[in-house]
């Protein structure tokens, strides 16, 4: 698996110091490789304007197939989103496409023609319900799929330096953002990774199209959303909070 993970991150348009910036993103995705546990959260906090809006990720997963992921806006107000296996049976939110109300959930059996879904396959079928979809809850199930998926939105990849973050050295690496694969670049991304190979914060940069209530209109504004990462790998999980 882990060298899956290096072949995946062969990338195409590369800047003068890429080599290493792969090498620092290959080693923090192996990191997070064949995991038997995780615990931690993410914390997504977008800013628009002079406006800003926080949702912390609650997430642990055990192997097999025990997963707890937990969405809620700090502020307590709003609904929340929440996937939870029990080894036996995974629920989770009505996804945006299907003709249900949001209050409505979804309920599968974990073993389904003989066949064991495991966290990563908990993750994939229910993913697409969760209000914040992102990179490091992607690089934390560490499906290939995923992660390839990840590597081609990065269009370019440089090595920014070093520097100091919560009394942490960390490497910082960014270049140019595309929403999908042949998609042409839209914004710019950058990461933090510790000299541990944990990724501790995420960032998007780019315009957007956002409603002006005002005026009835799109404005295209500056939207930037980072994510504070605090995962631990191989920890010990907490039982209760795997139980529909």
């Amino acid at each position: 698996m882990i060298a899956a993970l290096v072949a995946c991150l062969a990338f195409g348009a590369q800047e003068p110091e890429a080599p290493s910036a792969a090498a620092l993103i290959s080693k923090m995705l192996a990191h997070y490789s064949g995991l038997k546990s995780l615990t931690g959260t993410i914390r997504l906090t977008t800013r628009v304007a002079s406006s800003e809006q926080v949702l912390v990720t609650t997430v642990q997963f055990k192997k097999p197939s025990l997963v707890f992921i937990r969405q809620a806006y700090d502020s307590g107000e709003g609904r929340s989103w929440l996937v939870v296996s029990d080894g036996r049976r995974f629920s989770y939110p009505v996804p945006p496409n299907l003709p249900l109300t949001a209050e409505e959930r979804l309920v599968e059996a974990v073993t389904q023609n003989g066949v064991v879904n495991t966290c990563q396959d908990i993750y994939a079928a229910s993913s697409a319900s969760l209000k914040d979809r992102s990179a490091p809850l992607d690089i934390a199930f560490g499906r290939l799929t995923d992660l390839r998926f990840l590597r081609n939105q990065w269009v370019t990849l440089r090595w920014l330096g070093q520097q100091s973050y919560r009394d942490r050295t960390v490497d910082a690496i960014g270049g140019d953002w595309r929403e999908y694969g042949r998609a042409p670049a839209s914004g710019t991304y950058r990461m933090l990774i510790s000299k541990d190979s944990d990724l501790v914060l995420y960032e998007l940069a780019g315009r957007e199209a956002v409603g002006d209530p005002a005026r009835g209109i799109l404005v295209p504004l500056l939207v930037t959303s980072t994510w504070e990462v605090d995962l631990h790998p191989n920890a010990e999980t907490d039982d209760s909070l795997f139980k529909l």
